[in-house]
This record gives structure tokens, sequence and C-alpha cells, in this order.
């Protein structure tokens, strides 16, 4: 079960391919149904049981299926230092078994059903999801109350998992070069707040985590009250609610989890690092301190973001990729969803004739032209479309359907979801340029730069 960043939610071909589809119809003409646009077109059900635990359905006939997720108020934002990864770790082991089903029992059944079952654990959450027919749903309920309070924890499977664990962290960090500099980038940007800790984990703190440490944060995390359910698909409230009452009605909440109290101070100069690996190409990688989409300046944020390296057409990546080929690839990531302060980054790998120190201030000037000039109103216009038009996109499918949910009731409240478009929208040249000069500062820079080294040194 793989750990998530949110930054990569939606960037497959196929969908860019469908989204430019989507917004060609629009600009000819055709319109968009009001139902796609309007997020509380459907009616949502919404309430709290007595011990605390949220239900929020979202009733769409659209869909054949039910989508059903279970959130829990936990990630590495929640974690220490040299118990890094438990978050990711727990997640793990919650398919490992409970005193009713056995190991592996649960994706058995959800596949016996004709479903499918996941999950995925990020700075600010670990979610469960399942997707089955609708009459298939009471079965799902049934097996995450289970496991939300009879997790096994068996030391064998801790330890088969725990290998998993550290070669996801080889395969998806180690051993990935982009991934590998925004990870220390990352623990540079941050001396304060627990965002500076890897969610899957330092190898050392994977292999040190003990069953009895499992357990307690089990204990600690795992309760109806930290918890919310996210129903999406061809379901009624008033059958479904009932069931969720009957199961997970009489769990008793569990002790306030501890609050994540920390602020991150304000950042007084330009904090640089160097990595050395064995990569054919250098990288880097530039991070700044933003707010997050609550704040008034997060849909300028979101929208420069676009603007900046959001598909082919977007500024840094038709000059510097396409047209001057002096990178391979160029991104650009806001933290727009989490839950506290984030980061807005940029990120890049050179081309086989570039120069990291010439990709480095190509990267920087363009924020500054950013900064004097602001961008097009074509250009701003085009980075709304291709934000609006992922948020139709989404609307046609319940998993995703459910992720947003989820994703704006950790931020505040699902509500903010209806707010999107809008705030995008609602962006002007001025904006972007004013976001640009408040936040896109050396004092508030983090900068790393990946380095290539012959085999022989980085053996040594």
């Amino acid at each position: 079960m793989p750990t998530m960043d949110m930054r990569s939610y939606g960037r497959s071909l196929l969908r860019r391919t469908v989204v430019t589809a989507i917004l060609a119809l629009i600009l000819a003409g055709f319109g968009t149904p009001a139902a796609v646009l309007a997020g509380t077109a459907f009616p949502i059900v919404d309430t709290t049981l007595p011990n605390g635990l949220r239900v929020i359905i979202q009733e769409d006939r659209r869909f054949p299926v039910s989508a059903l997720q279970v959130w829990y108020r936990v990630g590495s934002r929640n974690e220490i230092p040299g118990f890094t990864g438990i978050s990711h770790l727990l997640e793990h082991m919650m398919f490992k078994g409970t005193s009713r089903f056995g190991p592996k029992a649960f994706s058995r059944i959800i596949a016996e059903n004709g479903g499918r079952e996941n999950a995925m654990t990020s700075r600010d959450f670990t979610m469960y999801f399942t997707q089955l027919a609708p009459d298939r749903l009471p079965l799902a309920l049934e097996l995450e109350a289970d496991r939300m309070r009879n997790l096994l924890l068996d030391p064998e499977e801790l330890q088969r998992e725990r290998e998993v664990v550290k070669e996801e962290r080889r395969s998806h960090t180690d051993d990935d070069p982009q991934g590998a500099i925004m990870e220390e980038v990352q623990a540079v940007a941050y001396t304060a707040h627990p965002y500076r800790l890897p969610t899957v984990g330092w190898m050392a703190d994977i292999a040190a985590i003990r069953r009895e440490d499992l357990l307690a944060y089990y204990r600690t995390f795992y309760a109806p009250n930290n918890a919310f359910l996210v129903i999406v698909g061809d379901v009624s409230a008033a059958e479904v609610l009932p069931r969720v009452r009957q199961l997970f009605g009489s769990m008793p909440p569990g002790p306030a989890p501890p609050l994540i109290r920390v602020v991150e101070p304000p950042q007084r100069g330009e904090r640089r690092l160097i990595m050395r690996r064995e990569v054919q190409f250098p990288s880097l990688g530039i991070a700044f301190h933003v707010p997050n989409l609550t704040q008034s300046d997060g849909f300028a944020l979101e929208v420069l973001r676009a603007a900046l390296a959001d598909g082919r057409s977007a500024r840094l990546v038709r000059d510097l990729v396409y047209r001057r080929q002096v990178a391979l690839e160029v991104e650009a990531d806001y933290d727009a969803l989490s839950m506290n302060p984030g980061l807005f980054s940029l990120s890049a790998t050179t081309s086989p004739t570039g120069k990291i120190e010439a990709l480095e201030a190509e990267l920087l000037a363009e924020l500054e032209r950013v900064k004097a000039e602001g961008i097009a109103p074509e250009e701003l216009r085009q980075a709304q479309d291709r934000l609006e038009g992922r948020t139709i996109l989404r609307q046609d499918s319940a998993f995703a359907q459910g992720m947003l949910l989820g994703q704006y009731e950790l931020l505040g409240g699902w509500q903010l979801r209806d707010e999107y478009v809008r705030g995008i929208r609602a962006v002007t040249p001025e904006d972007i340029r004013r976001v640009a000069i408040r936040y896109l500062t050396t004092d508030n820079r983090t900068v790393g730069l990946l380095l290539p080294v012959s085999p022989r040194e980085a053996q040594q």
C-alpha cells in the first residue's frame, strides 16, 4: 500500500487528454451541465455518531458502484523522530488480520465479491478505500469496523511488512533521484514542524519500530472520534446509516489524540544543500514556505503553479523543455490541501547538454519575471481552464469525489470543495504578481542540488 504525495494526483497522460477534450467542448460553446460544476447538486448527508465518528454520504446515481473511504486523522505529521514511518507501517498491518479475520482475509473477501481495495498514507491522513457493487457495501462496512478495533499485529506479519516497507523506501526514494532530492529539501526547509519527516520513514526507524510501538499508536489514533467515513455512489443514506450505526456506534471513543501545536518559524535566509549520487543527470529542487488554500492567497498560488508547469503549454515546460531543451523535465508543486502551511516548489532535471547552475538561474529568473510583469491574461485563462477542467473530470469518478470530500473535510469542512472553482476563476494577473513578490523570495527559499558521481565514488 503506497505512501501518497497529493501533489502527484491526477497527472496521467490519459487524464490530461480527457481534460483537454472537455475544455475544447466548453470553449466551443457546448457548456457544462450544471450538475457537473455544482458539487452540491447530488445529495450529501452529513452526521456524527455519539462516539464522534463523522459520516459523509454523497448519493450519486451516475455511478453503479459504492466507494467507501475510511479516513483517520493521522499521518507523518503526528510522528516524532525515532518513530518516522510508523503511520505507513501501521497502514500495511491493517491488512494483516484481526481476531475475527486472518491475514489477507480483508483483500481476499473484497476480491471474491468483485471489489477492489487499497490504502494510502500521507503527511496529514491515512485512508482506506474499497469500491464494489452497492449491495456489497454492508460487507465492506463490516470489515472496516472490525479492523478499527480488533487488529492483531502479529509479530511474524510485522517482520514481513517491515521488509516490504523498506523496499518501498528504496524504490520510491533512495533509488529515485527526484524523490531523494525533494525529501532532503523538505527536511531542510522545515526546522520545527513535523512536515520535515518523510512519510515513508527513515530506514533506521523502519527497522526499529516494535509491535508495542504500533499497538500504542493504533490505540491512540484508530478510534471513531479520530476518523470519518466518506461514501459516494449509487447508495441510499437512509439505508446505509442504520448499518453504520449498528457496526460503529457501539465503539467507545478513544482519548483525544495529541494536538499538533508546532508552528514553523519564519525562514530568515536562503538554505542550500548538495547531494551526490550515482545519477545520469543533475537535478534540483527549490521550495518556498506558503499558506494553504484556507488563506486568500492560496488560489493565486494554485493558478501560478498551473501557469508555470502544468502541461506542455505551461511556460517553464514550454520554454525550458521543448524550446530551448535545457531541461528534461520541469515540475511545479503546491501543497494546497495540506492541513498546515506547506511548500511551493519547483523541480527540474538537466538535459544531456545542460548545466545545473544555468538551469537554477533560469528557474529563478522566470520567477523574477513573474514578479516584475505578472502573467498575460491569456496565460491566466489557460491555467484556470486546466484547473477547472481537472475538477470537472474528477466529478466522473466515485473515488475522486470521495477524495475531494475527504481532503476538504481535513482542511476545515467538505463544503470548502465548492469554493474551489470560484476561487480559481477570481484570480487576477495582479494577484499572481502579488503572491510571487510576497512568498517567492530569496530569504524564504530552500535549494537542493543533486549532482552525479561515478560508480566508484558512490560506492565509497
